[in-house]
């Protein structure tokens, strides 16, 4: 791709995901509560800005990280034993699971 375009899409994911939290204010659709930027899908790759964005501004609490090895979709393997990309996936799951138990 070309280094403009690159840089385009860049500024566009820095001016996107820094304001993602007005998208699911009031008077937006509910539905945008439940969008997760971090999430993982089986076979894309993130865009580069888009990842190095998510890693430099994770939001998760370090009593988070301590309840994962306790989330109940991790079964009976340890969470730390787990490959890196299957550690993410899980970690996001885990990170939803959480906040939803935390709203009810």
């Amino acid at each position: 791709m070309e280094r403009g375009v690159l840089l385009f899409l860049a500024r566009f994911v820095e001016a996107l995901y820094s304001k993602w939290n007005k998208f699911q204010e009031p008077p937006r659709h509910p539905k945008w509560r439940e969008t997760n930027l971090a999430a993982v899908a089986p076979g894309w790759k993130r865009f580069e800005a888009a990842e190095e964005w998510l890693r430099t501004h994770a939001q998760v609490s370090q009593a988070d990280r301590g309840k994962f090895d306790q989330f109940p979709a991790a079964g009976d393997a340890q969470p730390a034993a787990l490959p890196q990309g299957e550690r993410d996936r899980l970690f996001q799951e885990f990170v939803r699971w959480n906040r939803a138990r935390e709203r009810q």
